[in-house]
């Protein structure tokens, strides 16, 4: 039996219902990390192999046990290359250090501007050279979600690095297949939109020039400040200050009843199934509409947004391209998939290659097991997605929700202080 460790939110088997997934921030602050993680989840699941996740817990005081209870770690990540994740990476590389087991990074990016400014030097290229070369002591490469963050680890002085995307776009294997079901989008279209926050006026507006011009619009939420703003009408706290991301459940993109976060995948990908058309600034949550079968759409508004998109032709353009004038049928029309289903191929390759290059064994060697995973979650019943908390009978809900988790919690905190109790009156003794 092959045990691997496996950075991650929860198991893809798992039904943990949303409470406790926002309450826990089992999605790592943006549910969009539920993606890349199933599908890792799903390509390393071979028979005889038993995989556990980290929770997003690092420690290096866990090496010993780590070393001891598994014979791998896989490390899924997504923009960790920068600066506000500076301090996780740290960490990440002082627990890699002291691991005497393999230690496979699958997907890891960088984030800047639409520039690349990076390439010209950053503050965290002495923390970046430290874990790269922690990984390669134990790896045979790199697998980085494109070109821009390749080249980055190569200034560096890391030749070992393969560009590979983002495992997101492989969850179907070699089955990618978009196709618009209209010649164009009117007001009877369903669009779903993704926004992030702290986007140029003329990226913010045009979110609102697609609600107005499309009423079935729904906004797919992601972020942690997202889930807290539909659980509990908690603002967010760029709340007041001029920014166009939903900050309070006065938006209309909260108002009109339609937003939703979902914290599975198979939820959010079925879902995604009945939109027309989806649009926004986040990679993932187009990448899911892609996955669906549905036309997705980037607004690139950095370098990591823009270089997945590169990688894949997914249809896309800069932020700083947007004009105050075009509308989500613009891009519906413009949009080409040709380019992105004729080299997914090729490209699921050396996602392929990747993986057995490092000694990982995967579902995709055996068509049968990757179909016996897609139907064991096919087979489990998620939670519904979290919706805005507007009617008193949802406030009710939820609330019990909460007083349920948090005696739960009680429980188990008292729990372990009789263990300690125990323990300390064996000393005495």
């Amino acid at each position: 039996m092959t045990r691997i460790l496996m950075r991650g939110g929860k198991s893809p088997f798992e039904i943990i219902d949303p409470v406790t997934t926002i309450d826990d921030n089992l999605i790592g602050n943006n549910s969009g990390n539920l993606l890349f993680s199933q599908s890792v989840f799903k390509s390393l699941s071979v028979p005889g192999t038993e995989i556990d996740v980290t929770r997003f817990i690092t420690d290096p005081s866990l090496a010993d046990e780590i070393n001891e209870k598994y014979d791998l770690l896989a490390l899924p990540f997504a923009n960790a290359f920068r600066i506000s994740f500076e301090k996780r990476l740290k960490a990440y590389t002082a627990l890699i250090k002291k691991l005497k087991i393999p230690c496979v990074v699958i997907g890891i990016g960088a984030q800047t501007d639409l520039s690349f400014s990076q390439l010209r030097g950053s503050p965290i290229d002495e923390t970046v050279k430290n874990f790269a070369a922690a990984v390669l002591d134990r790896s045979s490469s790199i697998g980085v979600r494109g070109e821009f963050t390749r080249k980055y680890l190569n200034k560096l002085g890391f030749q070992a690095v393969d560009t590979i995307g983002c495992p997101s776009m492989y969850l179907n294997g070699e089955k990618l297949i978009v196709e618009k079901k209209f010649s164009h989008l009117d007001a009877e279209s369903y669009v779903a939109v993704n926004i992030t926050n702290n986007q140029n006026p003329a990226v913010g507006s045009f979110f609102y020039r697609v609600l107005n011009a499309h009423p079935k619009t729904t906004y797919i939420a992601q972020d942690i400040q997202d889930a807290k703003l539909l659980l509990w009408g908690k603002p967010r706290k760029e709340a007041g200050t001029g920014d166009f991301i939903p900050s309070d459940l006065y938006s209309p993109f909260i108002s009109n009843g339609t937003a939703r976060l979902f914290t599975d995948v198979p939820t959010w990908k079925s879902y995604m199934k009945d939109m027309d058309f989806s649009v926004g600034t986040r990679i993932h949550g187009n990448v899911f509409s892609i996955l669906a079968g549905t036309p997705g759409f980037v607004i690139a508004h950095d370098s990591r947004t823009l270089e997945l998109s590169q990688y894949y032709d997914i249809p896309h353009i800069r932020g700083d391209q947007v004009t105050e004038n075009i509308s989500a049928n613009d891009l519906y029309q413009m949009a080409d998939y040709g380019p992105m289903m004729k080299g997914h191929s090729a490209r699921f390759a050396k996602y392929k290659s990747f993986l057995e290059r490092n000694g990982l064994r995967h579902v995709y060697e055996n068509p049968e097991d990757a179909d016996n995973f897609d139907e064991k979650v096919a087979s489990i019943q998620f939670p519904a997605p979290i919706d805005a908390i507007t009617s008193s009978d949802r406030f009710r809900q939820r609330v019990m929700e909460l007083h349920t988790r948090h005696d739960a919690r009680m429980d188990r905190i008292v729990a372990r202080l009789k263990k300690v109790e125990e323990k300390l009156k064996k000393i005495s003794r």
